[in-house]
């Protein structure tokens, strides 16, 4: 076999083996190989930048086998040993290759890796095993954390007790076979690492009699878990791979480190005051707001726990600041990462926006910010406060209609730059040359071309960012567009090879989907974004976007409350009078009472109510939504449980009015008329309830459909309260028995409705991962959802009822 730097596939008798090669730039005549521990597939231990100092043969092994790329071991297969013989078959081909003796090779691995490097390297008498934390009783370890691995180890027949057995007595047999191997073993642990006990000390007395056996024990604050053994261990490791590369040995015994924290230290860190803030990690949520992941600190001070300290996450700009709470969360790794001279019990450091709320574009001002983070253990008498920070340059940006971010942070500060891509200057200096655009016949926009902005460079995959932008009066889209490799066209252009991905693409060639738009006139353009520039092409066309008119738009009556009426609201869907003719709608009117007969009693003035509450109370007593619909008959009738849910009606003897504590039961006049008539709720009289409901279905049915014919569509929007409030900033309230209780009376009003009207469509929105707004137009409450919710409510509306848009491009 040919070595190659770089990933490859070996082909052996029994498996294919993948690995990864890195050739070595000295003449060091020696290979380290290391085992993986159980990783994410495709992933490698130690395959970044911490072996750069290493300068001979590098090969890591996957441990990734049969159709599901299962981890093994790197031993067994539905207990046989091919995959170890495919193994050996492997790793005698490498030395071969590369012609070494089995003592010039040395093998290391970790956790699960380290298992292997142990029994591989007694196998096969290496020079050197360097092992980290390794499990003796595979069998019972894997059979207990891994259940997949275990059933792909095990023979299939095996009874799990029997097949345990048989895979623990593997490292056990093989200690005692190979007893006499001269191979160094350099096995490091820590009685920090729960597995001591368990795994590593049982075998000790078999480990030292091995003539070469070395035990490194680390005992550290530092190492609170397994996996930080590794970690804590890489100076002494690098150095170990080093040392072997060149046959040097070392006698190193039972040699037992200890550290531990220091007072004096700690304390003249908490007199210097230093904050540190650090991003670690920035990402978008698929509603577009910015999840924060960040360290939080101060030297020297404590925060073992949610209490010790309070932070706040301040964004300044020109026009003052403003803060938002930060989230705690617990990650003990911190206080190794950011350790400083001494241990301090860093544990409770990680912090993000609330219960992962993220942050709103809209809560960023216009212009640039900088972000800093405000600091206060429970014991001080002021805050210290900190930049935001990061330990290597980053950049990032959000755009979402006409809002671009931008987020550039490196080791002194962080900021933010919100700019309005309308706001934003067309550039005509840099590079434009449009190939293609035009619309499908599935009304798609598809484009092709060029833009190669000044003062920057797209050569690589990731360099830049494309999107296009419509913009007309009645709002702003923008969209993602993919790039394309034409480096063989740029001499041609005049354009230098520097801009061979400035080429520009509709994704997948699949085409931009502009149903969504609001009826009107756009200009499209081009917006290119990176760490350089953020630029905007001139005009490339202009596109028209209207109403099919060769398809009368659906007759709807919607039944329910702002769960469904806010898609009929021009504050939340600006278009949805162009594809939808609303013949009439109730708001907070329980079914049950629409059902009934229109109240005959006195006419009620309610002059203690707004507006809007009193037509509320109005239509709820007359029934106007059913009694006038007139000549017109609706397509669809689209409602909503809330308010059988949440008030229940009153029963005036002859009909029913919804007991509305929000409307009607705020009204003097509306308590002396009807406080003294019963009322029955869903949570109080749950069967009395639900068997007026069920009725109350039938007759709703029969009235929307006189005759029987059946032609009116019955669509329920089917949602869950959710306890998850916040607002841009990402501040968190929580209304949990509310959310609670409405949300077992919307699962037994469900049942009898779907009992009832069985053929009636459904829009499940409990599959849409929604949290209320605490900036509701309407106040926050447990069914007042954020925008992104109407927005899939009303697409999902749209594909029931077919709506069709034609689009159009006008010039190019």
């Amino acid at each position: 076999m040919k070595l190659t730097s770089g990933e490859h596939l070996f082909q052996g008798q029994k498996h294919s083996l993948k690995y990864m090669f890195r050739q070595g730039s000295s003449d060091r005549k020696h290979l380290l190989v290391i085992f993986s521990g159980f990783r994410a597939k495709g992933t490698l231990d130690f395959s970044g930048a911490a072996l750069s100092s290493i300068r001979h043969n590098v090969l890591w092994i996957y441990d990734e086998f049969g159709e599901d790329h299962q981890n093994s071991y790197y031993l067994m297969e539905h207990g046989t040993f091919s995959i170890r013989d495919t193994v050996d078959e492997f790793l005698n081909s490498v030395r071969e290759e590369l012609d070494l003796s089995w003592e010039n090779i040395a093998y290391t691995g970790f956790s699960k890796g380290g298992t292997a490097a142990l029994y591989f390297g007694l196998r096969h008498q290496v020079g050197a095993v360097i092992s980290t934390v390794p499990q003796f009783f595979i069998g019972r370890y894997v059979r207990k954390n891994w259940p997949a691995v275990f059933e792909y180890m095990k023979k299939p027949s095996a009874k799990p007790q029997t097949a345990q057995k048989t895979i623990d007595a593997v490292m056990s047999d093989l200690l005692k076979k190979a007893v006499e191997v001269k191979t160094h073993l350099y096995v490091m642990t820590s009685p920090n690492d729960y597995q001591y006990e368990e795994e590593i000390k049982p075998y000790l007395s078999s480990l030292e009699q091995f003539e070469n056996f070395n035990l490194l024990v680390s005992e550290s604050p530092l190492i609170t878990q397994h996996n930080e053994v590794t970690a804590y261990n890489v100076p002494v490791l690098l150095a170990l791979f080093q040392l072997v590369a060149d046959a040097i040995f070392p006698t190193i015994g039972n040699c037992h480190t200890r550290t531990s924290a220091s007072a004096t230290l700690a304390a003249r860190q908490r007199q210097r005051r230093e904050g540190v803030a650090i991003a670690e990690k920035v990402t978008t949520t698929a509603d577009k707001r910015l999840e924060l992941s960040l360290v939080t600190l101060i030297r020297g001070v404590a925060q073992p726990d949610y209490t010790s300290m309070n932070r706040k996450l301040i964004v300044r700009s020109s026009t003052g600041d403003f803060t938002m709470p930060l989230g705690k969360r617990l990650d003990p790794s911190i206080s190794r990462r950011y350790v400083q001279d001494t241990f301090v019990d860093y544990s409770a450091a990680s912090s993000s926006t609330v219960q992962g709320a993220g942050i709103s574009l809209s809560a960023f001002p216009l212009g640039r910010s900088t972000l800093h983070v405000s600091m206060m253990g429970k014991s001080a008498s002021s805050p210290v406060e900190a930049p935001v920070t990061t330990r290597n340059p980053f950049f990032s940006h959000v755009v979402d209609g006409d809002q671009l971010l931008l987020w550039s942070s490196d080791s002194t500060q962080t900021t933010v730059s919100k700019i309005y891509i309308s706001k934003m200057v067309h550039d005509q200096y840099s590079f434009l040359k449009m190939d293609h655009c035009s619309i499908s016949a599935q009304k798609k926009l598809h484009l092709r071309g060029w833009f190669a902005p000044l003062g920057t460079t797209i050569s690589q995959w990731g360099d830049a960012h494309y999107y296009v932008h419509l913009e007309g009066a009645n709002g702003h889209y923008s969209f993602p567009l993919g790039i394309l490799d034409k480096g063989a066209l740029c001499e041609d252009l005049g354009i230098p090879q520097s801009m061979s991905k400035a080429y520009l693409c509709d994704i997948r060639a699949e085409g931009i989907d502009l149903s969504g738009l609001v009826a009107g006139d756009y200009q499209v353009s081009v917006v290119c974004v990176n760490k350089d520039v953020s630029v905007r092409s001139t005009v490339i066309a202009s596109v028209v976007v209207d109403v099919d008119a060769s398809k009368d738009k659906p007759k709807v009556v919607v039944l329910g409350s702002c769960i469904v009426r806010d898609v009929f609201n021009s504050v939340f869907i600006q278009d949805w009078r162009n594809r939808n003719s609303l013949l009439g709608a109730a708001h907070q009117s329980a079914l049950t009472s629409l059902a009934s007969e229109p109240y005959q009693g006195k006419e009620l003035t309610l002059a203690d109510l707004d507006e809007h509450s009193k037509k509320c109370v109005v239509e709820d007593l007359s029934k106007k939504v059913i009694r006038d619909l007139g000549k017109e008959t609706p397509e669809y009738v689209i409602m909503d449980l809330f308010s059988d849910a949440r008030f229940g009606v009153k029963d005036l003897g002859g009909t029913y009015i919804t007991d509305n504590d929000w409307k009607i039961n705020t009204s003097q006049e509306g308590r002396e008329t009807f406080g003294n008539y019963p009322s029955i709720k869903i949570l109080k009289q749950e069967e009395e309830y639900l068997a007026l409901f069920k009725e109350s279905l039938k007759t709703l049915w029969k009235k929307y459909n006189p005759g029987g014919q059946g032609s009116v569509v019955f669509v329920l929007v089917k949602v869950r309260a959710t306890d998850k409030m916040r607002n841009k900033f990402g501040e968190v309230k929580h209304l949990s028995s509310i959310a609670t209780d409405l949300n077992n009376a919307f699962e037994k009003l469900e049942k009898v409705f779907f009992e009832t009207i069985p053929n009636a469509e459904v829009i499940d929105m409990t599959e849409h991962t929604a949290w209320a707004d605490l900036d509701h137009r309407w106040s926050s409450y447990v069914v007042h959802y954020e925008q992104h919710f109407c927005d899939a409510l009303d697409y999902k509306l749209r594909e029931l009822m077919r709506s069709v848009r034609r689009v159009r491009v006008l010039n190019h």
